[in-house]
């Protein structure tokens, strides 16, 4: 959207795709500025907080993974089906709206958007019911039916493909507000940068071998078959949420 905006006045262009690229340059670092002064807040209140002293400082090794709960790697399995499916749609799916519903470049390009754009508004109000509903699982169990919901509209129907994937990022915003919390109720304190750390590694390297298998199904099957894998990656989720639960 940013780059359609900028070739509205400038044309289509490397002016544009520069002014486009020094934009997500200055976020990131916006983003390096914040987590810069995040840190140091941290610093001066560990060393102001009477109660640090009390923290365990027990080492930690790369092995204690292998100690993580039955639960921790239903959660990391979860986390790399859903995310998975959703983000490599999102990165794939420009050309298949355009072909199946006759979009044009920039609709097709505000579809896929609004993926992100009712997840960034989303997220904070889905984190706030959780406050004060709980029941984490549940609403994990209700993100994975939206995003199947929205796959499905997307693979068996023509359905305004703008009401699919605002569907898909609304189910994005209340999976991601009800997947990280449980973590930190089921690894030890000691160990939730390792938790993390795994679900992030994990969830990068699925998303990088993923976009490569997926890009290899729409290239030798189309992108019907590529929708149906996607399908079968939202349905593996319920067996794994409900083993958690």
């Amino acid at each position: 959207m940013i780059y359609e905006l900028f070739a509205g006045i400038y044309g289509s262009g490397l002016k544009t795709l520069s002014l486009t690229l020094w934009i997500a340059a200055l976020l990131c670092l916006v983003s390096l500025l914040f987590a810069i002064l995040l840190a140091s807040m941290e610093t001066r209140r560990k060393a102001f907080d009477p109660q640090n002293q009390n923290i365990n400082n027990e080492k930690i090794e790369l092995k204690d993974i292998a100690d993580f709960p039955v639960t921790m790697w239903l959660l990391v399995m979860a986390c790399f089906s859903f995310y998975c499916s959703v983000f490599t749609f999102v990165s794939l799916g420009k050309v298949f709206l355009m072909r199946k519903y006759e979009l044009s470049t920039e609709m097709a390009s505000q579809s896929i958007s609004l993926v992100y754009v009712m997840s960034a508004v989303g997220t904070p109000i889905a984190g706030l019911l959780l406050d004060l509903t709980g029941f984490n699982t549940l609403w994990l169990v209700f993100s994975c039916f939206l995003a199947l919901f929205a796959h499905l509209l997307l693979t068996f129907s023509f359905a305004d493909p703008f009401v699919s994937t605002s569907l898909m990022g609304i189910a994005l915003s209340i999976f991601a507000a009800a997947l990280w919390p449980l973590v930190a109720l089921i690894v030890d304190q000691n160990k939730l940068g390792t938790a993390y750390g795994l679900l992030q590694c994990t969830l990068n390297f699925g998303l990088g071998v993923f976009s490569i298998a997926a890009g290899f199904i729409n290239e030798v099957a189309g992108y019907f078959i590529l929708q149906l894998s996607f399908l079968g990656m939202m349905l593996s989720k319920f067996n794994q949420i409900k083993s958690n639960h």
